[in-house]
């Protein structure tokens, strides 16, 4: 059986090689994840710090879009919140109005005016955004943490995290069983 040899490392005890190929090994799949992460679009254009134009005055529609003031419509980019008129059911088997309770949350954390960034429209031309509100939350990021929203991860893992640590605390729709927002449009048609 003959040794393979790592063509760019000189010719070093065994145990040397192993640990600089691991090590090599290591940075290109950082490197690669690196890549992955800012270029190909996992997370959101313009999540984080960033957003700093003046505050305007919305309203929710339901618990992941707003009525902007010029009328047109915008949903919260990476998110995805109960309908409207969904029902969810808590642990003693009662139902409740989640897809209502998300909207009121939604209408409290834009009570005193959002900043938001826009990329793009969706499906039904509503622009997507991603907005502060202006205690400086993330408006997405705080739905989802609340409970009152999921990660939408057909476009984005930027809320995967605080999706698990709602869905641990049982916040919001995770307090008790629910149908996946997506699943219940599904379901509806």
């Amino acid at each position: 059986m003959t040794r393979r040899r790592v063509p760019f490392l000189p010719a070093v005890p065994g145990i040397v090689r192993a640990i600089a190929a691991v090590a090599i090994g290591a940075m290109l799949v950082l490197v690669l994840v690196l890549v992955l992460i800012l270029g190909r679009g996992l997370f959101p254009r313009g999540t984080g710090p960033g957003i700093t134009a003046p505050a305007m005055t919305v309203r929710a529609v339901d618990g992941d879009t707003l009525v902007l003031p010029s009328g047109r419509r915008a949903r919260l980019q990476g998110i995805d919140a109960p309908e409207k008129r969904q029902v969810c059911t808590r642990l003693d088997g009662q139902p409740w109005p989640c897809g209502q309770e998300a909207k009121a949350a939604l209408a409290r954390l834009v009570a005193g005016g959002v900043a938001c960034r826009f990329a793009g429209t969706d499906r039904y031309n509503r622009l997507l955004a991603l907005c502060v509100n202006t205690a400086g939350q993330d408006v997405g990021g705080a739905m989802v943490r609340d409970g009152w929203a999921l990660a939408y991860y057909r476009y984005s893992y930027a809320y995967a995290w605080p999706e698990l640590t709602a869905r641990v605390a049982r916040r919001g729709v995770w307090s008790g069983d629910f149908i996946r927002p997506a699943d219940e449009r599904r379901s509806a048609r």
